[in-house]
């Protein structure tokens, strides 16, 4: 018997400062893609922000800081004011240690912003971790676009912290190493559980049932694996 385990895991947590289009199709996507979005800015509301999890209204607002209880994940935020309270925005951002800040903005403005922090006291530090222009580079021009960039790069940083570094001199594993000589599925071989060793040879398979298949006949699957193909 087989039995497979799927984790449910708390949704990541994606603050977003300002009301701007951009920070309204933010919204919007996130939420279609299972994060805790929270909005804050004095002026935003339901009317804004219609399917968010949370509004803050006030930049200092203890509770912004805090983490509840669902939350075990990592932080993410983008500072989406557009001039509006940009400097005080950012400060709020980074005093939540987010895995990733992104700044709407071109890399002039950001400048001008960041000589702005660091006579208010931001360490340079800090002010090399934020990303803008936030997200890829699609050539986005819409809100929406421009929301599908930013979450782009999110996902991509997220998935980078959840993959575990390799020991020290461990050589480098190639997507997928193996074939199963019975499905013809791609197998990665360092993660695989099924395995079984006939002429000299170790062989892969993506489930207990196609290892039994294998072998009850191991001559017939091992010479179709051998001709680059599954029997």
């Amino acid at each position: 018997m087989d039995i497979y385990i799927e984790p449910v895991l708390s949704a990541p947590r994606l603050v977003i400062f300002g009301v701007s289009p951009a920070a309204q199709a933010l919204a919007r996507l996130a939420k279609s893609l299972g994060y805790r979005v929270e909005a804050v800015d004095p002026q935003a509301d339901r009317t804004i922000f219609p399917e968010v999890d949370r509004l803050v209204t006030d930049l200092n607002a203890p509770e912004l800081g805090h983490k509840s209880q669902q939350e075990l994940g990592p932080r993410f935020a983008v500072v989406a004011t557009l001039g509006q309270s940009d400097e005080d925005a950012i400060r709020a951002a980074l005093s939540l240690e987010p895995a990733y800040l992104g700044v709407v903005a071109s890399r002039k403005r950001l400048e001008q912003l960041a000589e702005t922090l660091a006579v208010q006291g931001v360490a340079p530090e800090s002010l090399a971790r934020i990303r803008s222009p936030a997200g890829f580079d699609i050539g986005a021009v819409t809100p929406e676009e421009i929301s599908l960039s930013i979450l782009t790069e999110i996902v991509q940083v997220d998935r980078a912290r959840s993959v575990e570094p390799k020991p020290a001199g461990a050589p480098e594993a190639s997507a997928y190493d193996e074939r199963d000589p019975v499905c013809g599925m791609p197998v990665l071989v360092a993660a695989a559980h099924h395995r079984a060793d006939f002429a000299r040879r170790t062989y892969y398979f993506c489930c207990g049932t196609c290892r039994e298949r294998f072998l009850a006949e191991p001559e017939r699957y091992a010479l179709a694996s051998d001709a680059g193909g599954a029997a």
